[in-house]
């Protein structure tokens, strides 16, 4: 029996079916299962001149197109009725204008259909957005090349009152007497019917795995999210490598890095016949935790009682309120470390006057601003769970790079000594000192449960303490699996591979993904180029091989803030028509919360549906209208199509102070917060501003790899 993978042309053209034509669909899936090459079979043909490209006849007017790999892989490619399958998707080799039998190599187009090896097949051009065919200019008595359903009206959002009329279409002249005159309906709805993705396109798409057929009918019913990335070799290798541990994964954005690790869970669960191995597959956000515990379903059936899937913060939470009895811990703010540092400062007023701690402390007469103290409790003291003066005298700041003397650090760690009384008078806990004494207890034998593998996904914005957190919880260190990457790292800006390396000695256990799956080669190189001037980026992670190609990611320098609205919607819709996917597919990344709460009025101010998502619990993945976020809470998604407004002055960077300590630090983390904005972008990437008030990064965007809109 072949396996099955496809293509997301696929899936979306098998979800815009009628329900009657996808049970069809999901039978003539089955046959291929079978006898995918049967050339008795009256509904099976090879297609035109292609060696591996084949159709099965769905109904009477639909085909479906795939490929075979031969006693290994039948590849769906993709569905709709006869004229478009054999004059669109896949016209003979003499057809295909898209790029030019003479400068295009078919052969290795066939190749490209390879699930287990993809490449790139062609370019498209820079800007503006990429038109794939020409639709007709005037209406005709042509019949359209794809049917409208219900699921396309739902996917435009098309308003009710044209749907019975464009059910009911079938030329060009039904559609323009369907939509009654609306222009942009109609524009719309002929990027659908004629704008579709040719098969160079389809061949640079991702390959997912098909269980089987009846999953695509749960996912037309939406039911179903996602589907897995079909691993190539070298993600496969890494699925059961160094099962015994600990084990490190590098790899840049795209690589398929949490893919692995998912994968790896099942593998472990398989390894054992008969048992039950205890799992705990964790990272930072929310928002992966639900991505990550809907993929386990998918990959797995369901998920088992024995694999646990959380943040670790948690993870430390349940701890601590088990071992200590309680059900509430009241946890520290921004605005409590402000009140900690007034109450020192008053303190020291008062007792110590002329101390160094008084004179940091004091807002007039320092260059030690108050972030640049918290940071330092926070990052270099609580995050490597300091406990004593001796070992805050010791230890190497990673991260910081303004060196501090031993009087000063005496200074600072009184400071942190008055902040940490002031908590515990008002009965706070830190969320770092939430993750020590969950450490303590945990390595104390307090708390006695452990799991025999813990999985840790996005390690780079672990503290040490978090890291050293997930070793104990392991049964012993063999059960540790880690994926990181440096140069993603926002929420710990003092990671370190050294430090990775040095205490959980995974020398000879650590392997670089290489391949990027996600994201454009010209969005990459882009991101890429901006970020090499920021310290502390891995250069090895940077260094990648790109399965997709697109255009650059465009800069609009706009008049002024109103013009950067419209242009945006413009350009969005464009882009997610040329996609043909709806505003679901396409997310505005913002660098505050006041900003992107802002920006959904001025959107829907344009009829233009938005939402402003405050955390990963009110995700909606598949909400018909653009997803509005913080550049921080998108960190870990990905999307088709995403926008970064705003690239002004104050806001990205926002204001610092050249003379601070942590000036340099401050800048490099507003780089990376713009870098990985960037790299959630599978497609399109759009980056507006007024440009009466430019951001320093404007000067740092090479124009050999952004395309600026003069």
């Amino acid at each position: 029996m072949y396996k099955l993978a496809l293509k997301p042309t696929f899936l979306d053209h098998f979800s815009a079916l009628h329900r009657v034509e996808q049970k069809q669909c999901c039978r003539a899936i089955e046959v291929l299962r079978e006898t995918p090459d049967n050339t008795r079979s009256k509904n099976i043909e090879r297609l035109h001149n292609w060696e591996r490209l084949w159709t099965i006849r769905v109904s009477d007017d639909v085909r479906l197109l795939y490929a075979i790999h031969p006693g290994y892989v039948v590849q769906l490619l993709d569905v709709g009725n006869h004229d478009y399958i054999y004059n669109h998707a896949a016209p003979k080799i003499d057809q295909y204008d898209n790029i030019g039998a003479e400068t295009f190599d078919f052969r290795a187009l066939e190749d490209v259909m390879d699930p287990t090896s993809p490449t790139t097949a062609a370019q498209v051009p820079n800007y503006p957005v990429p038109k794939r065919r020409a639709s007709p200019t005037t209406p005709g008595s042509a019949k359209i090349p794809m049917a409208i359903t219900p699921n396309v009206l739902e996917r435009f959002n098309v308003p009710e009152q044209y749907h019975r009329a464009l059910l009911d279409a079938v030329t060009e002249d039904d559609l323009l007497e369907a939509v009654q005159g609306n222009d942009v309906l109609f524009e719309t709805l002929l990027d659908w019917l004629y704008n579709q993705p040719t098969l160079a396109d389809i061949a640079q798409q991702p390959n997912y795995i098909l269980s089987t057929p009846e999953d695509l009918e749960r996912f037309a019913e939406r039911n179903l999210l996602e589907f897995l990335l079909w691993l190539d070799p070298e993600q496969q290798s890494l699925v059961d490598f160094a099962l015994q541990g600990p084990t490190l994964i590098k790899g840049g954005p795209g690589s398929g890095k949490s893919t692995v690790a998912l994968y790896r869970v099942r593998e472990l669960c398989s390894q054992l016949p008969g048992l039950t191995p205890t799992i705990l597959f964790t990272t930072y956000t929310k928002a992966l935790i639900r991505a990550s515990e809907q993929l386990l379903t998918q990959l797995m059936g369901r998920l088992p009682e024995n694999v646990t899937v959380s943040t670790l913060d948690s993870i430390a939470r349940r701890i601590v309120c088990e071992v200590e009895g309680t059900n509430r811990l009241e946890m520290t703010s921004a605005d409590a470390w402000r009140d900690a540092l007034a109450t020192a400062r008053t303190v020291l007023r008062t007792t110590e006057p002329e101390s160094l701690a008084a004179q940091l402390l004091n807002p007039y007469a320092t260059l030690f601003p108050e972030s640049y103290l918290i940071d330092e409790m926070q990052w270099v003291i609580e995050g490597q769970g300091l406990e004593s003066l001796e070992s805050y005298l010791n230890v190497q700041r990673t991260g910081r790079s303004y060196p501090l003397n031993a009087e000063q650090r005496r200074a600072i760690w009184r400071i942190y000594e008055l902040a940490a009384q002031y908590f515990a008078a008002n009965g706070l806990l830190t969320w770092d000192a939430l993750r020590r004494r969950a450490l303590k207890y945990v390595r104390d034998g307090d708390y006695p449960y452990r799991y025999d593998y813990v999985l840790v996904d996005e390690a780079q914005d672990l503290t040490p303490v978090q890291i050293e957190l997930c070793l104990h919880l392991c049964k012993t260190p063999a059960g540790l699996f880690l994926t990181a990457d440096q140069s993603q790292s926002i929420y710990n800006k003092g990671f370190s591979w050294q430090r990775v390396h040095d205490d959980l000695r995974v020398k000879g256990r650590t392997r670089h993904l290489k391949r990027n799956y996600r994201t454009a080669l010209e969005i990459a190189e882009a991101a890429h180029q901006f970020l090499h001037s920021t310290s502390g980026g891995d250069a090895e992670t940077l260094s990648q091989h790109y399965v997709f190609r697109g255009s650059k990611p465009v800069v609009f320098p706009a008049p002024n803030e109103g013009e950067q609205i419209a242009w945006l919607c413009r350009n969005l819709h464009s882009a997610s028509r040329s996609l043909n996917r709806g505003l679901e597919a396409v997310a505005v990344l913002v660098p505050s919360k006041d900003l992107g709460q802002s920006l959904v009025h001025a959107f829907r101010s344009y009829q233009t549906p938005a939402m402003f998502i405050e955390s990963g619990d009110e995700f909606n993945w598949e909400a018909p209208m653009i997803k509005i976020m913080t550049m921080h809470a998108a960190k870990g998604l990905e999307f088709p199509i995403v926008a970064l407004p705003y690239l002004e002055a104050g806001r990205l960077p926002r204001d610092l102070v050249p003379q601070d300590r942590d000036y340099q630090e401050k800048l490099d983390e507003q780089r990376r917060l713009f870098y990985v904005a960037a790299t959630r972008a599978m497609r399109y990437l759009f980056v507006t501003f007024n440009r009466n008030r430019p951001s320093p990064f404007i000067a740092d965007l090479s124009r050999d790899h952004w395309y600026f809109v003069e």
